[in-house]
């Protein structure tokens, strides 16, 4: 983590999508054993920059805003926060079954923010 925190510091605009451990690895001088960061939002923050990280931390805090007004009864969105926490300690593989997960959510829940209209 500290040498993704390095590599940021020196690229604030990012390293591009897959690039986060071979530019670790330069800046550090020394072999990395992952392919990987084992935090999602430091993985944003190398490979796609500040951009990236704000577009994926704007995502989080939308799905954590519909998680509280929720009030936590929703399986599938309780299930994207969950996610979304342990992605700080490790990511790898779950990827594709949070954005199906996300997308059954999304789809079979209605809007909390607008009053019937009927």
């Amino acid at each position: 983590w500290t040498g993704g925190a390095e590599v940021f510091q020196s690229h604030p605009f990012g390293v591009g999508l897959g690039n986060a451990v071979p530019q670790i690895e330069r800046t550090i001088g020394a072999a990395v054993s992952e392919d990987n960061l084992h935090n999602q939002y430091l993985q944003h923050a190398v490979e796609s920059g500040v951009q990236g990280l704000v577009a994926y931390l704007l995502l989080v805090g939308f799905a954590v805003r519909r998680l509280i007004l929720s009030r936590l009864r929703d399986p599938l969105l309780l299930y994207v926060g969950i996610y979304f926490l342990l992605a700080m300690l490790q990511f790898r593989g779950a990827e594709a079954l949070l954005w199906f997960v996300y997308g059954l959510q999304h789809g079979t829940v209605t809007r909390l923010e607008e009053p019937d209209a009927a």
